[in-house]
C-alpha cells in the first residue's frame, strides 16, 4: 500500500514537471522521456565495466583501424558541422556572450538552435563507441572511472538541457565543446594511420591545455549569473509611462491613435540587449524574431485587435515600422519592406515616429439636422387650398378630452403628400442621427462627409429585400455573375449541392474557394467602400460592447450601395456556413478554415484607399465579428425604421395650430432613449404620471362652482380613463359618498303596509253540491 501511495506520487510529480517542457521537441528521437536513454546508458555501464572485458578475457584484440579511422574524422565532421550550426544559430547572429536567454518562439532561427541543440545530445551517444573500441582492443587501462562517468554524464544531462531550455546561455557548452572536438578527434584520426605520421603529432601535449581551458571558459561563463543583478533582458524605457494598452475608442483619426498606440508600446516594452553580428557587438538592439515574438503576443493580448493575429501579420506591420522609420537596422538603413522574420539585428531611432494628428476636419463641417417642414416651405405637385375649420370648446371636450373649462380656438391644418425628396431627406437625416447617438459623438463632421450618403441607397437597402432580407438590385448588371453563385451554393452546401452535376476530384473544394476569393480580390473597391472606412474604423472602437456595436454596424450597413451590400450580404452567409460545416474538408495545410477565411476576405471587404499602416489588422477584427453576427448585423434597424415611418405618417396627418402660434403643432424630434425593465416603466409611470392626475382629480372635487350632475359625471369619466388614480383617492365607496351625501326622506306610511301578507291562491271546495 506504502509502495502504490509513492509510485502514484512520483507519477504526479513526473506529469507536472514534464508540462514545463519544451513542445518544439515533440517527435523528436529519445526526447519523449528520460527513460529510454537511462536505459542506454546503463547498459553502456554494464557492456564497458563488466560484459565486455568477460567477452575479450580469452580473445584476442580486434583490429579496428580503418573502423576507427572512418568514426574519427566522421566525428570530426559533425563536430565541424555543429560548431558552424551554433555559431549561425545565435553565438555569431545575435548572441552576446553574456545572459543569453532561450527564444521558445518557432521562428525560423530559434527552430535552427533547437535543431542543433538535438543534434549535439545525440552526438554524445555516438561517442560512447569510444569506450567500446577500448574494450573490444583490450585496451582496459583506459576505461577509467573518469572516463565512464563523462561519456554517461553528458547525453543523461544535456537531455534535460535540450528538453527545456534549447537555446540561450547554456549552448555556450555545447559550441565550445564541440571545436575542441575537431581537434581531438582530428588527433585520434591520424594515430590509426600507424607509426608513420606520429612524427607530425608534435601538438598532442596541448590536447590536455586546451581541455583545461575549454573547462575554465565554460566555468566563467556559467558562474557570471552570480555576478548580475538582473538576470534576463533589460527594456529601455523611452518615457515614463508604463506599458499598459489602453482601449481606443471611436472618433476621428482613430487608425493614426491606433498606430500610436502601438508604436508607444512597443517602443516601452520591447527588450533591448547586446548582440553580436559577425563577431562584432551591438548595444541596444533586438533581433527581427524577438520583435515578431514580443509584437505578436502584445497584440494578441490588447483589446483593440483580434486574438487571431497571425505571426505572418506581426511580421507585415514591422515591415511598415521599418518603412516610417519606427525602427531601423543596426547600421541605421529604414525606408524599405525589406523586414523578415530572421536574425537581423534592428534597434529604434533616438527620435520619437509618433504621426501627427490634421490640424483641420477632412471634411467641411455640417450638423445633421431633420428638416423643418413649414406649410409654406412645402410645394406639393397639385396645391389645393383647404379652408381651415374652427372648433369651439364643446366639440373639442367633446371628442378629445375631459378637459374643463373653455379650450381656445384651434384650426386644423391638411397636409398634401410628401415629395420624394422630402421623404429621402428624412431616411438620411434619421439614419444619420441615429448613427451619431449610438457611436456617442458629438458629430459625424470628422469621420464622414455626410455628401456622400445617398439616401436612394437607404430607402432601397431597407425596402428592396426579399424573405432572407437580401437585398434585391434593379440594376441587373451589377448582380453577381451566375458563377460566382454556383459556386458559393457548392460550397455553402457542401456536399450536397443540388446544382453540382459535375464529377469531383481532391482539392475541388479548394478550387471552387479560390475562384470566389479571386472574384472579390479583382473589385475595384472594397465591399465597404473607400468612403465609409473611417465610419467602420470608428465603430471597432465599441466592440467589446457587443450589442452597441451590433446597432451600428447596422446603420453603417444601410450606408452601402445595394450592391455592395447584397455582395457582403451574400460572402458573410458563405463564410459563417462554411464555418459550421464539419463535412467540409480543410481549405488550406497551414491555416484554420476561419483564419483562412478572415486572411482571404478581409481584405476585400475593408480597407483604405489611401495605404494605412493598421488595416489589415482592423480589418481582420471586424471580418471576424461580423462573422460572428451577421445575421444581426445585416438586418435593418427596427426602431430606425419605425421612428422614420412614424415621422412621416404624422407630416401627412392633419395638424392642429392653435392662435398666437408662429409654427404647426409638429411632433418634436424624438428623444432617443433606451429600453427599460416592466418594473422600472411601473414605476416611472406611478412616480410621473399619477401626481399631475392626482391633483386634476382633486381639483374636480374640491370645485365647489362645478353642478353635481356635471361633477359626477367628470367624476365617472376620469374613473374610467385612470382606475388606478381614481382608486387611490377613493378606495371605499363610503369615501366617495361623503363626496355628494344624501338628503334624508322619510316615507309616509301607507295603509297597504298594515294588511295581512299576500297568501297564495288555495283551490276550495265548490258549494255546488
Amino acid at each position: 500500500m506504502v509502495f502504490n501511495n509513492l509510485t502514484s506520487k512520483a507519477v504526479l510529480i513526473y506529469d507536472e514537471w514534464i508540462k514545463d517542457a519544451d513542445p518544439r521537441l515533440d517527435g523528436y528521437l529519445l526526447m519523449s522521456s528520460p527513460f529510454p536513454q537511462t536505459l542506454i546508458i546503463s547498459a553502456y555501464i554494464y557492456f564497458v565495466t563488466n560484459l565486455g572485458p568477460k567477452f575479450m578475457k580469452d580473445r584476442k584484440p580486434f583490429d579496428l583501424r580503418q573502423i576507427m579511422f572512418f568514426y574519427n574524422f566522421g566525428v570530426v565532421a559533425l563536430s565541424v558541422y555543429l560548431s558552424y550550426e551554433f555559431l549561425m544559430s545565435g553565438w555569431a547572429t545575435g548572441y552576446t556572450f553574456r545572459c543569453d536567454i532561450v527564444d521558445y518562439s518557432r521562428s525560423a532561427m530559434a527552430l535552427r538552435m533547437v535543431r542543433v541543440c538535438w543534434l549535439y545530445y545525440f552526438s554524445k551517444f555516438i561517442e560512447l563507441l569510444d569506450t567500446i573500441f577500448f574494450v573490444l582492443r583490450k585496451k582496459n587501462a583506459q576505461v577509467t572511472f573518469l572516463h565512464v562517468f563523462h561519456h554517461s554524464i553528458m547525453p543523461w544531462t544535456w537531455w534535460f538541457g535540450v528538453k527545456f531550455a534549447a537555446g540561450g546561455l547554456g549552448t555556450f557548452h555545447g559550441m565550445l565543446n564541440s571545436m575542441v572536438h575537431v581537434i581531438m578527434y582530428s588527433y585520434y584520426g591520424l594515430c590509426t594511420l600507424g607509426p608513420a605520421f606520429h612524427k607530425h603529432l608534435w601538438w598532442k601535449k596541448y590536447l590536455t591545455t586546451i581541455q583545461l581551458v575549454q573547462f575554465i571558459l565554460v566555468t566563467m561563463h556559467i558562474g557570471q549569473i552570480y555576478l548580475m543583478d538582473d538576470y534576463g533582458p533589460r527594456s529601455f524605457v523611452f518615457s515614463g509611462r508604463p506599458m499598459e494598452p489602453r482601449l481606443v475608442g471611436p472618433g476621428p483619426y482613430r487608425a493614426t491613435r491606433l498606430w500610436n498606440e502601438t508604436v508607444e508600446l512597443f517602443r516601452n516594452g520591447m527588450p533591448l540587449r547586446k548582440h553580436r553580428f559577425h563577431f562584432k557587438s551591438y548595444d541596444c538592439c533586438f533581433t527581427a524574431s524577438e520583435a515578431v515574438e514580443w509584437l505578436h503576443k502584445l497584440l494578441r493580448c490588447n483589446q483593440n485587435f483580434s486574438p487571431e493575429v497571425t505571426r505572418a501579420q506581426t511580421a507585415q506591420l514591422l515591415k511598415k515600422f521599418l518603412k516610417n522609420h519606427v525602427i531601423e537596422d543596426i547600421k541605421g538603413r529604414w525606408g524599405k519592406d525589406d523586414f523578415e522574420d530572421n536574425g537581423k539585428l534592428y534597434r529604434f531611432p533616438p527620435f520619437s515616429p509618433l504621426k501627427p494628428y490634421p490640424k483641420r476636419s477632412p471634411y467641411r463641417k455640417e450638423i445633421v439636422k431633420f428638416p423643418n417642414w413649414d406649410v409654406e416651405k412645402i410645394t406639393f405637385q397639385d396645391h389645393v387650398p383647404v379652408k381651415p375649420i374652427t372648433l369651439n370648446s364643446e366639440m373639442w371636450f367633446k371628442r378629445h378630452s375631459i378637459a374643463i373649462g373653455e379650450v381656445p380656438t384651434c384650426k386644423l391644418i391638411h397636409r398634401r403628400q410628401l415629395t420624394e425628396t422630402n421623404v429621402e431627406d428624412i431616411w438620411k437625416s434619421r439614419t444619420l442621427s441615429y448613427l451619431q447617438k449610438t457611436l456617442g459623438l458629438d458629430s459625424l463632421n470628422d469621420i464622414l462627409d455626410t455628401k456622400l450618403v445617398n439616401p436612394k441607397d437607404i430607402i432601397q437597402n431597407v425596402y428592396s429585400v426579399n424573405k432572407q432580407g437580401t437585398v434585391i438590385l434593379e440594376d441587373k448588371s451589377k448582380e453577381v455573375p451566375h458563377w460566382v453563385l454556383s459556386a458559393m451554393k457548392c460550397l455553402a452546401n457542401w456536399p450536397r449541392c443540388p446544382d453540382m452535376k459535375q464529377p469531383t476530384y481532391s482539392g475541388f473544394e479548394r478550387d471552387v474557394f479560390r475562384t470566389i476569393a479571386d472574384y472579390y480580390a479583382h473589385m475595384k473597391e472594397p465591399l465597404l467602400t473607400f468612403q465609409f472606412f473611417d465610419v467602420f474604423v470608428s465603430v471597432l472602437g465599441i466592440l467589446q460592447e457587443k450589442k452597441l456595436a451590433t446597432e451600428a454596424l447596422q446603420i453603417c450597413c444601410l450606408l452601402l450601395p445595394p450592391a455592395n451590400r447584397r455582395k457582403l450580404q451574400l460572402l458573410m452567409t458563405l463564410m459563417a456556413k462554411i464555418q459550421s460545416n464539419k463535412d467540409l474538408p480543410p481549405l488550406s495545410d497551414t491555416l484554420g478554415t476561419r483564419a483562412m477565411m478572415v486572411q482571404t476576405f478581409s481584405h476585400c471587404i475593408l480597407c483604405s484607399k489611401d495605404e494605412v499602416d493598421l488595416d489589415e489588422l482592423l480589418a481582420a477584427k471586424l471580418v471576424s465579428f461580423m462573422m460572428d453576427n451577421y445575421h444581426e448585423i445585416l438586418n435593418v434597424p427596427s426602431a430606425l425604421k419605425t421612428a422614420a415611418e412614424e415621422y412621416i405618417a404624422h407630416l401627412q396627418r392633419v395638424q392642429v395650430k392653435y392662435p398666437d402660434s408662429d409654427t404647426d403643432a409638429i411632433l418634436p424630434v424624438p428623444s432617443f432613449g433606451h429600453q427599460i425593465s416592466t418594473d422600472e416603466f411601473e414605476h416611472q409611470k406611478t412616480n410621473c404620471h399619477q401626481g399631475p392626475l392626482a391633483n386634476l382629480l382633486e381639483e374636480i372635487t374640491m370645485n365647489m362652482e362645478m353642478s353635481i350632475k356635471e361633477k359626477k359625471k367628470k367624476l365617472k369619466q376620469f374613473q374610467k380613463s385612470y382606475p388606478d388614480v381614481y382608486k387611490e383617492r377613493f378606495p371605499t365607496p363610503e369615501s366617495e359618498a361623503v363626496l355628494f351625501p344624501e338628503k334624508s326622506k322619510q316615507k309616509p306610511l301607507l295603509m297597504w303596509a298594515f294588511k295581512r301578507p299576500f297568501q297564495p291562491f288555495q283551490r276550495t271546495r265548490s258549494l255546488r253540491m
